[in-house]
């Protein structure tokens, strides 16, 4: 079974999430790429795309992104 992979704009319009807030969560390091094509456009799998949501969903709670950045490393144990 081959793994989904999603570039930024598919990102986009699975999530409704414009493709230059994801660029901006990209280099505030609260989103990552997984894997890099040839050509050097970014793709994205299953987890950075329930990662996005959950993005979206806390930011709709209220949370600012410096919090947000808080809370996914603590979940995810990165530094």
């Amino acid at each position: 079974m081959q793994t989904q992979k999603y570039r930024i704009k598919d990102l986009s319009d699975e999530t409704g999430v414009p493709v230059s807030t994801i660029n901006h969560y990209i280099n505030m390091g609260i989103l990552k790429e997984r894997w890099r094509e040839d050509n050097n456009y970014r793709l994205f799998g299953h987890q950075e795309l329930d990662r996005l949501a959950r993005i979206t969903d806390l930011r709709t709670q209220g949370f600012s992104l410096e919090q947000i950045r808080r809370m996914l490393s603590e979940e995810g144990g990165e530094k």
